[in-house]
Formats: structure tokens, C-alpha cells, sequence
């Protein structure tokens, strides 16, 4: 760290540190460092002793010591609290202290200081937050930074900046600089005196302590131009600059821009200067993080200072600049050019600086971040210079980067080291592959052979798990591809192929088979398969029946059963077996759910349950749920305790519980009562007077409080314990507390041997209880259970049983804690019949789950801990949990004995016997006679038909590799059509059909091609019903068929469409040309034959149903992919095909929605299509005809921009406002602006995609001998013109000049034009029924209904037009006419408007307090109507989010006012109703029920329909005259100053951009106006970010947020300023001009407030 002193060259009192005395140097320090030195050196401040009297103090005296310079303020400060005079004395000499706060108010403004030391109580008061709850602090100051703004503005400066050393004392940097921040801020604001020395040396303070922005420095220096001469503006810049990179702060990104433009100011050398500047500061610790732009400025200026100065030289080889943005290798190449240049490789080359650790430093450094490094070629260069050296000192280079799963390295240079000889470093411990995806993506020239690397036996290992992450990405096929052309990766591909065949060379079992043909099936292309023959032909001649021989001989789980639970399950309904395993959400409760209450285990079946003990079923009944489930999260929860079940469901304040011996006594559980899936993994301990132990307080029968804590428990019969924080603790149940720390004796007997540590959370002890005698574990003296300990010797966890039974001892994972050990902990031997042992292991957690091994640690079974058995255990159809095994028991000796004895032999005829046809069943029933308990005979069958599945596997393999690399060649390639940029390259012309999940689509992924080549065979006249599996895609290319094709075909030809997009889109039209039926295209021209299905398909909801094609007669269903899931039942996106055009339904399948594509009287298109593909891929895209967008845009009245996007394909819809949409030379022939390319974009989102399909097809010509017409003359717009406006009607145009501030002012999108246009909006013109449907209110035709956003969004647009159209422009008479249509259809009573008044801002429900209001209970009761009306004008329906939520209604016609009323008349309708009115009590002022009371004042009717002499409304000469005069006369102005104080005065954007705009004057006259008025007081000249001018009225300043402008507080009386988007006037203007004057004649004039401060019992909470 920096100790923060001047570095050499700061100027010190005139002169530069190196240039000063060693005393007097000496003596500086000092000061620094806070000594107090003797009186009469130079430099510093005298330190005064300051004596005061009180009259409260008698003779006593306060003595103060203070320095010199804020010895007066000390004074004033305490005068303030009634102490006398001072006297002083000088007692030494100090560091100088710049004047704060409020040292410096009460010096400057002794006048105003009480408020200053007010504040000062405050500051107090927030100071002790400062460190513990920042957020706080900064809220209280930034408001008594907003009471200063408005009272004593000259305050702000010292206070921010006091408040900025509040956070510095805290270490708070960042919000120390925003402060400071604000303090400039101010001063510009408010164009604030500034003392130049006091300024310096806060710049001083704040760059020493670091809290100095790049921004607050560059504002600085544009400052110090202004007010300082030339040479005093470069000299503190300078230093400030200086002192800002020792405190620890990197140089920001222009500073060597701003000095160079200071020195040239100061008639300075500015290459010189820079150079001088780079010396001094290249040596402080931040250079790293330097911005990039500050190292391509810095970079000549640094050659040469390095070339002179070799410590400089050095200095840069241990530099590593961290630059960001997209193309870092740019930068690091003119880096290494850099170090070339000035010769620091010359220092690496001759050994000077050590060349093995700078390379390896650079070598980690050029992997940095996430982003692709790519290939470097002046690096390679550079080390081919240092290799002599490299080799001659013999130092190992490290060269790999990262861990885990990531590790990285630029193979280029690894090769290259490893080639030349260089020692390279071994890959560190842990290290597990090696990141190849990059290198094989990077084209770049340069690339090596990767021979060396390859060759290299230390790398063999991660490059082969490298080739595995490739595999197993999502663009494995392209990547593997480029690994088998490249030779040298090619054997890596040979060497994994080979491990693979080495792996199933040795022993292994059935789900070893099922993970080594998982990860071979990545590798399963023939081009992969060809590589390595020998090694595909090993793995193709394993057999499973070894493994199967091996598994059974060995043993299984279903040798073992539980009767009890066998019994109990098919009583509790029937079960999804597909969800087994699910953890959470709706379809966890179509599995068995359970729970624990030890030994009985609690099996739920939604409300069926049943406790299962070990010899019986102890209670198996149906309970009811206390409460209403209105939530899918709404868990149930379930306890036995005593006999009696408990159980509990509903959510939050609606959560109930019941006994079931009392199940009329519903009750209101406190504390946690709720389940968790892993509760059945602890087991609990049944108490002798019927409680039940779950590690804290006990559960007894009747029990309305419950305690949260769950722990495991311990028990020998007599003491209990529980386990906290990985500790046994001794427990008193009664009591509830524990006790010491004690283990019981059979753990403690682990120990006896020493050298081993017991693993005590997974250490269980219980009483044996009736049933349990004979546990497969093990029992002894009444006792179960186990201990496992830890040698940590050898790194291994061994399990003991009771009864001495061990477990083989099993490594700990490399690299793993064993404290925090949760997968694979042993478990004693688990005995089955004919004294065969498994060895099971646990993984507790999320996948919970056991697992057998056999004695030679082989792993032979996989169980889900609570699932189905599965493939290891099909005659298990429930897998209890381990802590239940002890119940198991033998289910058929005689079979066991049988399958002891089972040989290889036996095996195969087995899986021969299932190759042949005949059910796994069947044949163990013929080949293993003595088998024959039913549970036993499936588990076997379901292990042979896993060993079936697995030798299909290897079979598909073998055919594979049969096939040879050139069947992928036979296969069409996707090139170009991939799915990641269709659905870029479809969008605005598609409907994408989401997915409710997250699923990640690879780059490579052609999903939308290969279910279009689905097609031809599924339509085929011959094709009968099948299954070809497909993967979904998100891309609804159905309903392109048709119109959409042709939009597309637009799309491709356009200029507009980059060449990526144009080659997909050409590639996925010539998939749909060979989709023919009945001798037609059939995706081309459906003309009424194909439909875009949605179907309900029930208990389909994990179906594979994805491929499948249907046959109904000539009618084709093809079943594209799952859209979501409900329940049981899943929505399935289809496309049917009917010859006849009739469709109708499908067995079994229930339909949600369909659309027809096209229709039978549709053009054909197919032959128009063809010839522009064919002039597209032989001319190139057609040449762009701005004219033709102008004529059309005029045609039909929308904007030029969206007639020519158009034009050209609609392309990019998605972009945010049209950015970057059209190029610059587009928009210059249609003569528009970037902010209009927004508009066009939002007219033709407006549309919908049926209509932009249509429209865009009607550009394509009729005819294929006319498509050459489109290279040549361009589009026949009229077909295109006719149907448009037959559909949209011909509409009034938005002025350019208007849509540009709209795009600045509202945002963009069409309300103004819609407003404009209200004779062809239907919601305003039409009318529909709203009804309830499924609990929701919803409308009959949704095109026909006006909501309350669109309500709201025609208000805004009315409001705004009413400021922004000059008075005399045709379209101000339209507004009233919207206005009235509004009304008029508020009128209807059938309308009602959901105004967003469910809640309040509090997010608490607003229709309990509307329903009190009325004198009603708060909640809807089970006799109210779906449409409850509260009053005429409020109704609510049932919300989805329970009873105690509603949604609110409001029917407008009940509050409309009546025609001609006013007065008290009025209040009966209008924006006084009293359901308006108490809508807004409750609910608050919601934009869209502010905006209904706006339409409905007469006010507002008075704001659309004000008009005067032809102009700008703003320009007081035209609204105001009179008050022109009467201004100019009261303050002696000429009438164009007094012009401009009334727009200053009153409205909300009078930028300077705006006076010229509105009163039309020129430069020169505008100047001389505002240079009259900055004159007077009446204004202040400033300077404020965002303002757009430099007058401002006194006082108070709001800052605000895009795209509203700040302004003065003054004018918030005068402006709707609550009402979101841009402020405009809810008044006429001149109105607007009357009140502000009003307002000054009477008293109100702007002005600085009377500061309010607060006594610190009043504060801020």
C-alpha cells in the first residue's frame, strides 16, 4: 500500500518534493504523519490552545486545541452554545486543515451557522450507521442533502464532503467518491464561489485516500481551465493526478488525454510532459488495472521512457494489463510489441529478469477471464527468442491455468515449449483435463501440429478427458470432427477409445457397463469409431453376461422384502412411476411421499396413509385436510405419535392442522410444522410414555406447538443423545436440553484401536424393537446399529455393526473433507441368504441413495433412497429408506441358494433366450427353476433386461462402426439452417412455442430441419404409424406454412439480411420445397390441408411422445415435441395433415387450439418462390429502393422507416427501439433519423404476425416471369397498398420532427399514432362480452375490449399531444374527438376495467379493505357470486392467489359524469366518485385508475381542446401577451428576456434547444436575451447535467432519471410531477403561464427556502 505521501515531484509549497532541503523534507513528513512540531517552520498551520468561559462554569475553563485557520469557526461554534470569548495561544505547528464542515459555514456564513450546526446533530446521528447499516446513512444524508439544495445551496460542497470522510473512516471508498461527487456537483449547480486553495487540497485529501473517480477528475480539469491560468490548471491536475495513482487508484481512461491537452495550454512539451508523468506513476501498484484505452495512449510514450530508463524496462515485465473488451489478443500483441520495442526482452533474453517466471505469468495472464483465448502468433515469436535461455536456466514453465473442470492453456505455446525443449512444468494435483474447445474453434493462422504436445506422457491423461468435455458439449459432432482430421488429436481420440476397451477388459457389473457405454455413446459416430478399429472391436465383443452372472451370484436386494410394506402400498391408490425421485412440486405427490416415526415408516399417497411397522400395518386410513389448498406449493404434512395422526396443509396464515382422535379441533400450528424429503433419512425415537424424539422438544398426541428442530437421535435403551453440529451431546427428552458431549459406549468402543477418528454423523445406535431381531445388519444386546471411522493413515472409512460385522475399508475421494463427506460412506455388511453379504454405501443430501458393492468393491446396484426399485430391484416396489433395511427379511431361500450358484453360462442362456423373444420373466422362470417368489422373480428378470438393453447397446455400436465414415457422408448435412440462427433469422415472422423449462439449444443443433425431413415419409401414401424419435425445438416453423414461407423467401432477398441469416433461410426453404402432397409443396402452398395443432394428450406427461405420427384414415397427425405439463397430462405441438381440408379430433387426445394454414383458394406460390431463390443465390440480395418505401409509407400514412423496413423483410422486429436496424445510409435516403427507425419498428410490431406474414407476401409478384422485375424496376406496390389499407385503414402520419421527441420523450411505441387514428381502433369503436371462464373474467372477442393499460397509454398520449402540437396544426383536432370516442365507449355498462388496484403499494391486498368499507366481512364467503358487486362500480372476482386476494373491478359507465353537470351534481360522476375516490384511499394513486379520473375531469376536456393564434403554445407571445408585458414592467425587462423568465418560470423543458425551437430567434438574439436576464437575480447561471440550459430559478433542484429533465422544486406545484414518463403540463399553457405568474405577484416568487432542520428525537427513523 501507499503511505500515502506526495510522490517525487508534487509540488510543495511552491516547489517540487525532490527539489527541498533534507530538514525541511524531514520535517514535512512529519506533519504528514500528525506530529506537532515546534512553532516557527515553514509549511503547515499553528496549532492554537483556545481558553473559553461559561457562565455554568464558574471560574473553570474549556480549552480547545484547534489549528489557526479554523480557530474562528471553533469560536462561532461555541458562542453558539453561550461560551465566551476566546483566548489563544500559540502552542506548535501542524498539518494544514482545509475549512469543512461546519467549520467552513460558520466562517463564510456565521449568519446561517445554527443551521449548520443543526445539521451537525444530524450528522451525528447517521455517523453510527455509517459502518454497520450504510444503506441508511446514505438515505439520511442524501435528505439533508436535498433540505441544503433548498435553503443554503453554498453549504453542499463542505457538508458531501464531510460526509464523503464519514465513509472513508469505514474503509467505504466507493460511496466516500460518490459524495465527493456531489459535492462538484453542487458547486456546478448552483455556480458556487470556489476557494482554489481549499479546493486543491480536497482534491489532495481525496486522491491520497483513494476516493477520487476518473470522472470526478476529468470534470475537474475542465474546471481548472476555466478558472485558473494555463500553467495553474496543469500543475494541480498534476499532482492530483499523481497523488490519486499512490493512493492505490488506477489512472482512468482519458487522463493522458486531458494532460496533454493542459500542457499544450500551458505552452508545455505535451509529449515530454506525458513521458514524465508515465515515469512517476508506472511504478505505483495499480497500473494493472488500467482501462484499455489508457495503454494504447500510454504505449509510445512508455517505448520511450523505457528505452532510456531500464528500471522502467523492468518494471513493464511485471506488468500484465488486465484490459477488458471483446478483442483482448489485440492489446496483448501491442503489448509484447511494446516490451520488443524498448527492449525489455532483452532483460529476459540475457537473463537479467528471470524468463521462466515472467513467461509463466504471461502465460496465466493471456487466460484470463471467460472469454475464448485465441491464437497469439507474436507470442510464439517472442519465446522462440527466449528459448536458449529458457532451457539454459532449467526452470520448469507453468503453462496450465484454472482447476477442476476448466483448465486452460494456449496449446500453441505448450506444444511450442515442449517442441523446442523447454521445461514445462507438471500438471498440478487435481487437475482433470485440459480445455481443447477453443483451439479447435480458432482458425487463425499459426496453428501447430500438436505433436510435442501429444507425445508427452504427463498431458496424455487431460488431454483424453479434454476430448471427453469436447464429446460431451453441446457442438460435440462439429468439434469431434475437427479432432479426427487433425492427426495429432486423432490419437488422443485412438488412446481414450483404447481406455475404454481397457475398462471393460476387467471386471465389472451392471452399472459400471451402463456409465462406460454413456460416455461411449458420445463417441458412437462411425468417423469416431473408424479411428481406433482394434479398440472398437474390443468394445464390441463385450458381453454383460459376465456382469449378470457376477450381480446374481453376489446377491441382490430383492432377496430381502418387507412384508408389511409389501401389503400396505397397493391400498394407499395408484402411482406415477415415472416420478419417483421427484423431490419437490405437483408430481412428487404421485409417488409414494414418506415419512419417518422409527420403526414404522409413514407412506403417503396424496390423503391415503398408512404406518407400516416391521411385522405389520400398524394404521392405514384416508385423513381429511384441515384447510383449502389453493397452492401447488401448499405441502402437506403428516406425524404419528400415540396412535394418532396428525396432519397439517395450507400456506402461511391459512395453514391448519388436525389430530385425528379430535378431528373437529382444526387448529392454527405454532412453530415449524412442515415436512422435508429427508426427514425419513433421520430416524426418530419412540419415547415409553408415547412421545415421539426428533432431536428437540418431543411430539405428543394433541400437540398444538411444535419445536423446528430435527437431529438425529442416538439411544442404547437407557441414556439419549443427539447429534449438533457433527457432535453426539447427551439429551433429556422431559426437558429438552442437552447435556455434555459424550458418544455412547459402542461408539466410544470404535476408538479402542487408536489411530482411526469416528465420523460421528454417520454413526447410528438404536433399541432393538419387536420385529427388528433379526436385522440383515446385525443385532447385539438389544442394540442396532453402526459406527464408521476414519484412518486417516490410509484415507479410509470402515463401518462396524453391533455385532462386529465390517465393511471392506473404502477410499476417500482425492481431494475430499471428510467432515463434509456426504457420498459413498460405508455401511456393515448386509447378509443375505446362503451366507452371501452386500456392501452397501450411503449418499445422503438432495440424491440420496445407496448403493451394494461385492466383496471385491465392484459396484453391482443403484437405489434412489424412497424410489422404485428400478432395473437393480424391479421386485421392490418401493425402496425404503436405509435406516428401515433392519426390517427386511428372506423371501425364498431356495432361490438365493439357486443363485449362488449361477455361472457365466447360465447368463447367456438367459440374455439368449430374451434375444429371442421371450419375456425376461419367462425365462428365468424356465432356466432358474428354483426361483419362484414373485418379487424375487422380477428382480432377476429386471436385471437380465438391463443386461439385454446394454448388449442392444454394444450391438449398435458394432453397426455403427460397420457402417464406415462414408454413411455420414451419404447423410444430408445441416451447413447453414441450425437453430440457433433460425430463430433469429424467423423472428417476427414466427410464433415461438416456449417451453415452461430451461433447455439449452448447441450451436450445432438442426432440430427445426430434421423434423421437416420428418415430414415427406410420414405423408408418403404408403407410410403406416410409427415413432422416429425427434428432439423439440422452441421454433413454431408450423404455422409459417403458407404466407409465412413467402415472407421469409422476402426475408432472404433483402439487403438488410446479413449473409449468415440469408444462406439458413435459403437452406430451410429448399427443406420445405420437397415436402410434397398431392403433387403440391405442401409447406409451400397448404392451402387449407395442414393444421397447427396444440393437443392435450392425459398421462402423458414423461411420454417420449416426440416423433410419433398418427393415422386416422388419409389424415396425418406427426407429434413435433411437449410444450408443457399439468398434472398428469402434457400439451403436445402437432401439425395435422387432411387432404380434405375437414381435420377433426384424435382418440384419446384432447384439443386446446388449432389454426388452418391458408386457405383452398390461395394463390400457388411455389413456382415464385423457386425463381426469386434462384435470382437471390445468382444476382445477390435485391438492390434497396428507398422511394418505393416513401410512396408506400405515403400511400397508407405511416411512417417512411416502416415502409422501409418492410420493404426489406421486417428484419430484426426484436431489437430494443429499432437500434442498429438500418444502416445510416438507409435512413439518409429516406431522409430519417435513427429515434424514427424506433416508430416504424413499433408500427409494424403493432401488426400481428398473420398480418406482417400477408403483407410482406403481397410484395412477391403473382407470377414467376416477373420476379426478375424486382432486380430491376422494384415492387408492385398496390396490391400490398389495397390490402393494407382494407385492413389498417389509411391513417393520419406522424410528423418525423414529433416522432423523434416521442422516441427522446415517451419511449417510442404506437400510442401516438393510435391516438391520432381513433376511427380505426376496435376497442374504442367495437364492443364485447366479458364473462367468466375457469374463475378468470374474460373478454368474448380480446381485440374488442378496452383495458386499462391501453386506457392509460391513451391519456399519457392525449396529454402529451396537447403540449407538443402547435396550436393551428390540424391534428390538435382530432384530440378531442379521441377523447370523446373514450368516453363514449366508457359509456358501455357491459365494460368493466381491471386498473391494476389488486394491491397496494405494499403489496397488501385491496379488496378486504373495500369489502370492510362496505360493512362486509374481508374475506369472500362461500355464498358470494363469482361477479360480487360491491357497488355499481365495483365488482370482484375470485383471484388465483386465495381467498383473502380478489381481483377489482371498476365499471366506468357508473361513474361517468352526467352531461352538463357541475357542482355538486358532478361529484355524483366524474374523478370524484366516491368509488373513485376510494379506490384511491386504498389502493393509492395506480397509473391506470389515475388516468381513468383524469379522462373523466372537465379539466382535461379543457386541455385537448385549447387552441389559439397558430404556433407554439409556449412562446408566451402567442399564449400570454399580456403577462409579457406585465413581466417586462414589474422587472425592467426588454420583452425578449421577460419571455424567456416566463418559460423558465413555468414550464418543465425550456432548453435552450426549445427557446430557439419555440420562439424562432435566432443565435444571436436568444444570446443577448439570456445574458440580459443573467443579470438580474431573478436566475442563476449554471451549469447541471441534463438540464440542456445554463439559467435556472433560485432554489431547489430535482434531479430525475431518463427521460424525464430535471428541474427546478419550485415548478412541482405547477406540474402533475407525481405522474410517471415525461412531465408535461395537465393545464393549457397559457393557464400554465397565469398560475406560475399568480404565484410571484402573490408572494411565492422562486428563492431559496428557510432551512427546516430536525431535532434528532424527530429524525429520520
Amino acid at each position: 500500500m501507499s503511505d500515502m505521501r506526495p510522490l517525487s515531484g508534487t509540488p510543495v509549497n511552491g516547489k517540487p518534493a525532490g527539489d527541498l532541503p533534507e530538514k525541511e523534507r524531514l520535517g514535512r513528513d512529519l506533519l504528514e504523519a500528525g506530529a506537532v512540531l515546534p512553532l516557527g517552520g515553514a509549511g503547515g498551520d499553528v496549532l492554537t490552545a483556545r481558553a473559553y468561559g461559561h457562565p455554568a462554569l464558574d471560574e473553570r475553563a474549556v480549552v480547545r486545541l484547534v489549528p489557526g485557520a479554523i480557530g474562528a469557526a471553533e469560536d462561532l461554534a461555541l458562542e453558539y452554545l453561550g461560551f465566551g470569548a476566546a483566548e489563544v495561544s500559540e502552542v506548535g505547528q501542524v498539518k494544514r486543515q482545509s475549512l469543512g464542515f461546519p467549520a467552513w459555514a460558520l466562517v463564510n456564513d456565521p449568519g446561517n451557522g445554527h443551521h449548520a450546526l443543526a445539521v451537525v446533530k444530524e450528522m451525528e446521528r447517521l455517523t453510527r450507521l455509517v459502518g454497520t447499516k450504510p444503506g441508511l446513512a446514505k438515505e439520511g444524508f442524501d435528505e439533508i442533502g436535498e433540505r441544503l439544495d433548498r435553503s443554503v445551496p453554498h453549504f453542499l460542497p463542505t457538508y458531501y464532503e464531510q460526509v464523503a470522510r464519514l465513509f472513508l473512516a469505514v474503509e467505504s471508498r466507493q460511496q466516500a467518491s460518490v459524495f465527493f461527487g456531489k459535492a462538484r456537483a453542487a458547486e456546478q449547480r448552483h455556480a458556487l464561489e470556489v476557494d482554489e486553495e481549499r479546493l486543491r487540497e480536497v482534491f489532495l485529501e481525496f486522491a491520497g485516500a483513494g476516493a477520487l473517480t476518473g470522472k470526478a477528475l476529468r470534470e475537474h480539469a475542465k474546471a481548472l481551465t476555466v478558472r485558473l491560468s494555463a500553467a495553474e490548471a496543469y500543475g494541480q491536475f498534476r499532482a492530483v493526478s499523481l497523488e490519486r495513482c499512490a493512493a492505490g487508484l488506477a489512472p482512468y481512461a482519458g487522463m493522458l488525454e486531458d494532460l496533454r491537452r493542459l500542457a499544450k495550454g500551458a505552452g508545455l512539451d505535451a509529449d515530454a510532459e506525458e513521458r514524465s508523468l508515465l515515469a512517476e506513476i508506472i511504478h505505483t501498484g495499480p497500473m494493472n488495472r488500467a482501462a484499455g484505452s489508457f495503454w494504447k495512449a500510454a504505449l509510445p510514450s512508455l517505448a520511450a521512457i523505457a528505452a532510456e530508463d531500464r528500471s522502467v524496462r523492468e518494471r513493464l515485465l511485471t506488468l500484465l494489463p488486465a484490459t477488458g473488451g471483446d478483442r483482448p489478443e489485440e492489446f496483448d500483441a501491442s503489448w509484447l510489441a511494446l516490451l520488443d520495442r524498448c527492449g525489455a526482452v532483452e532483460l529476459l533474453v540475457d537473463g537479467t529478469v528471470p524468463a521462466a517466471e515472467w513467461l509463466s505469468s504471461w502465460a496465466g495472464h493471456r487466460q484470463r477471464g471467460w472469454r475464448t483465448t485465441v491464437r497469439l502468433e507474436a507470442e510464439l515469436t517472442l519465446v522462440e527468442r527466449l528459448v536458449e535461455r529458457l532451457v539454459a536456466d532449467g526452470t520448469p514453465v507453468r503453462l496450465l491455468s484454472g482447476y477442476g473442470r476448466r483448465v486452460t492453456a494456449d496449446l500453441d505455446l505448450l506444444d511450442a515449449c515442449l517442441a523446442w525443449g523447454v521445461p514445462v512444468a507438471d500438471p498440478s494435483e487435481g487437475t482433470s483435463n485440459l480445455h481443447l474447445a477453443d483451439w479447435l474453434t480458432d482458425d487463425r493462422e499459426g496453428r501447430r501440429d500438436l505433436v510435442a504436445l501429444t507425445s508427452d506422457p504427463r498431458f496424455t491423461h487431460l488431454l483424453r478427458t479434454g476430448v471427453e468435455q469436447v464429446a460431451d458439449s453441446g457442438d460435440s459432432t462439429e468439434r469431434l470432427g475437427r479432432i479426427v482430421d487433425h492427426p495429432a488429436l486423432r490419437t488422443v481420440l485412438v488412446g481414450w477409445l483404447t481406455d475404454r476397451a481397457d475398462d471393460l477388459s476387467r471386471p465389472f457389473g451392471l452399472p459400471g457397463l451402463n456409465s462406460l457405454l454413456r460416455r461411449l455413446s458420445r463417441f458412437s459416430s462411425p468417423s469416431v469409431l473408424a479411428t481406433a478399429p482394434e479398440a472398437v472391436r474390443r468394445i464390441t465383443a463385450v458381453s454383460p453376461a459376465p456382469a449378470l452372472a457376477r450381480t446374481l451370484r453376489a446377491g441382490i436386494l430383492d432377496e430381502l422384502g418387507w412384508p408389511a410394506l409389501d401389503e400396505a402400498l397397493p391400498g394407499l391408490g395408484t402411482v406415477d412411476p415415472e416420478a419417483s425421485g421427484q423431490r419437490y412440486g405437483y408430481r412428487a405427490d404421485r409417488w409414494y411421499q414418506m415419512r419417518d416415526s422409527w420403526p414404522a415408516l409413514l407412506v403417503r399417497v396424496d390423503t391415503q396413509v398408512a404406518a407400516v411397522g416391521p411385522m405389520a400395518v400398524l394404521d392405514q386410513r384416508p385423513l381429511t385436510p384441515p384447510a383449502v389448498s389453493s397452492r401447488s406449493w401448499d405441502a402437506m404434512t403428516i406425524r404419528y405419535a400415540g396412535g394418532q395422526w396428525l396432519i397439517a396443509n395450507g400456506y402461511g396464515d391459512e395453514r391448519r392442522a388436525v389430530w385425528s382422535g379430535r378431528p373437529a379441533e382444526v387448529f392454527k400450528p405454532k412453530g415449524d410444522l412442515s415436512d422435508h424429503w429427508t426427514d425419513s433419512q433421520t430416524p426418530s425415537l419412540e419415547l415409553p410414555d408415547g412421545g415421539r424424539c426428533y432431536g428437540g422438544r418431543p411430539v405428543y398426541a394433541g400437540d398444538t406447538s411444535f419445536a423446528a428442530e430435527r437431529r438425529p437421535v442416538a439411544s442404547d435403551g437407557i441414556s439419549v443423545w443427539v447429534l449438533h453440529e457433527n457432535q453426539w451431546w447427551e439429551y433429556d427428552p422431559e426437558s429438552a436440553r442437552r447435556g455434555r458431549v459424550s458418544v455412547p459406549a459402542f461408539f466410544d468402543s470404535a476408538l479402542a484401536s487408536g489411530g482411526v477418528q469416528l465420523l460421528e454423523r454417520a454413526c447410528r445406535l438404536l433399541p432393538v424393537q419387536p420385529g427388528l431381531e433379526s436385522s440383515p445388519f446385525g443385532t447385539k444386546d438389544g442394540l442396532l446399529g453402526w459406527w464408521v471411522t476414519y484412518d486417516p493413515k490410509d484415507g479410509t472409512l470402515t463401518a462396524c455393526s453391533v455385532d462386529g460385522g465390517r465393511s471392506p475399508a473404502v477410499p476417500v475421494p482425492a481431494g475430499a473433507r471428510v467432515e463434509h463427506l456426504s457420498d459413498g460412506i460405508p455401511v456393515p455388511p448386509l447378509r443375505l441368504p446362503g451366507g452371501a453379504s452386500l456392501y452397501p454405501r450411503e449418499t445422503r443430501g438432495y440424491s440420496a441413495s445407496v448403493s451394494l458393492y461385492d466383496a471385491d468393491g465392484i459396484q453391482l446396484a443403484r437405489f434412489e433412497d424412497g424410489g422404485r426399485g428400478g432395473a437393480y430391484a424391479a421386485g421392490t416396489p418401493l425402496v425404503a429408506p436405509l435406516s428401515y433395511w433392519h426390517a427386511l427379511r428372506t423371501r425364498d431361500e431356495r432361490g438365493s441358494a439357486a443363485l449362488r450358484a449361477v455361472t457365466e453360462a447360465d447368463a447367456r442362456a438367459l440374455l439368449a433366450s430374451v434375444a429371442e423373444g421371450t419375456k425376461a420373466e419367462a425365462a428365468v422362470r424356465r432356466l432358474l427353476p428354483d426361483v419362484t417368489h414373485p418379487g424375487l422373480v422380477a428382480g432377476v428378470a429386471g436385471l437380465v433386461d438391463e443386461a439385454a438393453r446394454h448388449s442392444g447397446r454394444i450391438a449398435k455400436v458394432a453397426e455403427r462402426a460397420a457402417r464406415g465414415p462414408a454413411s455420414e457422408n451419404a447423410e444430408k448435412k445441416v451447413r447453414h439452417a441450425h437453430d440457433t440462427v433460425l430463430s433469429k433469422a424467423f423472428h417476427g415472422f414466427a410464433v415461438p412455442t416456449y417451453r415452461y423449462f430451461y433447455h439449452h439449444v448447441p450451436k450445432e443443433s438442426a432440430t427445426v430441419l430434421e423434423q421437416i425431413r420428418l415430414l415427406p415419409k410420414a405423408l408418403a401414401p404408403d407410410a403406416v404409424p410409427g415413432h422416429t424419435p425427434i428432439e423439440w425445438t422452441g421454433q413454431g416453423w408450423v404455422t409459417l406454412a403458407g404466407a409465412g414461407m413467402a415472407a421469409l423467401t422476402l426475408r432472404a432477398a433483402s439487403p438488410a439480411t446479413s449473409d449468415e441469416h440469408r444462406a439458413a433461410l435459403l437452406e430451410f426453404l429448399d427443406a420445405a420445397l420437397t415436402v410434397e402432397a398431392d403433387g403440391d409443396a405442401l409447406l409451400i402452398d397448404p392451402r387449407g390441408r395442414l393444421r397447427a395443432v396444440e393437443l392435450r394428450i392425459p398421462g402423458s406427461d414423461e411420454s417420449k411422445l416426440a416423433g410419433e405420427v398418427r393415422h386416422a384414415g388419409a389424415r396425418r397427425l406427426v407429434i413435433l415435441g411437449r410444450l408443457r405439463s399439468d398434472e398428469k397430462d402434457a400439451y403436445w405441438h402437432c401439425v395435422e395433415y387432411d387432404p380434405a381440408g375437414a381435420f377433426g379430433g384424435w382418440d384419446g387426445c384432447v384439443l386446446i387450439e388449432s389454426e388452418v394454414l391458408g386457405a383452398a383458394d390461395d394463390p400457388v406460390r411455389v413456382p415464385v418462390l423457386r425463381r426469386v431463390m434462384e435470382l437471390v443465390r445468382e444476382r445477390g440480395p435485391l438492390p434497396y429502393r428507398p422511394e418505393q418505401a416513401l410512396d408506400f409509407a405515403e400511400r397508407v400514412g405511416i411512417a417512411a422507416t416502416a415502409g422501409g423496413l418492410l420493404q426489406l423483410g421486417s428484419p430484426e422486429m426484436g431489437s430494443y427501439r429499432g437500434q442498429g436496424v438500418l444502416p445510416a445510409a438507409y435512413l439518409k435516403s429516406l431522409d430519417a433519423k435513427n429515434a424514427e427507425v424506433g416508430a416504424g419498428v413499433a408500427t409494424l410490431g403493432a401488426l400481428s404476425v398473420g398480418e406482417r406474414r400477408a403483407f410482406s407476401a403481397l410484395l412477391l409478384p403473382t407470377g414467376p416471369e416477373r420476379v426478375a422485375e424486382l432486380w430491376t424496376t422494384g415492387f408492385a406496390l398496390e396490391p400490398l397498398t389495397e390490402a393494407w389499407i382494407a385492413a389498417r385503414g389509411r391513417r393520419r402520419p406522424v410528423p418525423p420532427a414529433l416522432i423523434r421527441q416521442l422516441v427522446a420523450e415517451m419511449g417510442g411505441g404506437t400510442s401516438v399514432q393510435d391516438t391520432l387514428n381513433p376511427e380505426w381502433r376496435e376497442e374504442l369503436t367495437g364492443r364485447t362480452e366479458q364473462r367468466m371462464a375457469d374463475g378468470e373474467l374474460e373478454p368474448a372477442e380480446p381485440r374488442l375490449l378496452l383495458t386499462g393499460s391501453t386506457l392509460c397509454a391513451t391519456v399519457d398520449a392525449l396529454r402529451w399531444l396537447a403540449y407538443r402540437l402547435p396550436y393551428g396544426d390540424p391534428l390538435r383536432e382530432v384530440l378531442p374527438v379521441t377523447a370523446r370516442m373514450l368516453r363514449e365507449r366508457l359509456a358501455d355498462p357491459g365494460l368493466l376495467l381491471h386498473l391494476g388496484v389488486d394491491r397496494d403499494a405494499a403489496y397488501d391486498a385491496v379488496s378486504g379493505r373495500l369489502r370492510e368499507a362496505r360493512g362486509l366481512a374481508p374475506e369472500r364467503g362461500a355464498g358470494d357470486k363469482e361477479m360480487f358487486e360491491l357497488s355499481s362500480a365495483l365488482v370482484l372476482t375470485p383471484s388465483r392467489y386465495g381467498s383473502r386476494w380478489e381481483t377489482v373491478w371498476v365499471r366506468p359507465s357508473a361513474v361517468l359524469p352526467a352531461e352538463g353537470a357541475d357542482g355538486p351534481g358532478r361529484r355524483e360522476g366524474g374523478p370524484d366518485h366516491p368509488d373513485l375516490t376510494l379506490l384511491a384511499a386504498t389502493a393509492g394513486a395506480a397509473p391506470q385508475l389515475t388516468a381513468l379520473r383524469t379522462l373523466l375531469s372537465a379539466e382535461f376536456m379543457e386541455l385537448v381542446t385549447a387552441d389559439g393564434p397558430p404556433g407554439p403554445p409556449q412562446d408566451p407571445r402567442l399564449g400570454a401577451p399580456a403577462l409579457v408585458g406585465e413581466v417586462a414592467e414589474r422587472f425592467g425587462l426588454s420583452e425578449d428576456a421577460a419571455v424567456l423568465y416566463l418559460m423558465l418560470l413555468a414550464l418543465p423543458d425550456p432548453t435552450d434547444r426549445h427557446q430557439a425551437e419555440w420562439t424562432g430567434w435566432k443565435p444571436a438574439r436568444l444570446k443577448k436575451a439570456r445574458a440580459e436576464l443573467a443579470a438580474t437575480d431573478l436566475v442563476v447561471e449554471a451549469k447541471r447535467a441534463r438540464a440542456g440550459r445554463s439559467l435556472f430559478l433560485p432554489g431547489g433542484w430535482l434531479e430525475q432519471q431518463t427521460p424525464r429533465l430535471p428541474a427546478e422544486s419550485w415548478k412541482t406545484a405547477l406540474l402533475p410531477w407525481a405522474l410517471p414518463l415525461y412531465v408535461v403540463p395537465d393545464r393549457p399553457v397559457p393557464e400554465l403561464y397565469e398560475a406560475a405568474w399568480r404565484r410571484v405577484v402573490e408572494g411565492d416568487a422562486p428563492g431559496f427556502e428557510e432551512f427546516q432542520g430536525r431535532s434528532g428525537r424527530g429524525g429520520r427513523r
